[in-house]
């Protein structure tokens, strides 16, 4: 029993490496010329580290980008992020949440 549990929680704790699609890559790099595979994936890494000592992740769609902006330099001071960084986590969510707002807007 004990054994079960453990592979289980190996096998379902493992986290999951973020690779950017192709639509978030090409909407990031509109935005932020430098913008790298890599940079989004450390925003992605920075995101899911630092966010959720203080709350719950929250998926990209569910506050506009207007909201995100307004809320990323705030969250960033309270988690003592520096101005890059928190650079990297905006890129990382407002790529991600056009990327998933036009592919929801396809779906319809």
């Amino acid at each position: 029993m004990f054994i079960t549990a453990g592979i289980l929680c190996v096998y379902c704790c493992k986290s999951k490496e973020y690779i950017p699609s192709k639509p978030e890559l090409e909407i990031a790099s509109s935005h932020w010329p430098d913008v790298t595979v890599q940079s989004l994936k450390e925003g992605y890494r920075l995101y899911t580290v630092n966010c959720v000592r203080c709350h719950e992740l929250y998926k990209p769609l569910e506050y506009s980008e207007s909201d995100w902006i307004e809320i990323i330099p705030g969250m960033a001071r309270k988690a003592h992020l520096d101005s890059k960084q928190e650079e990297k986590i905006c890129c990382y969510i407002l790529s991600k949440r056009e990327a998933e707002s036009r592919q929801a807007s396809k779906n319809k």
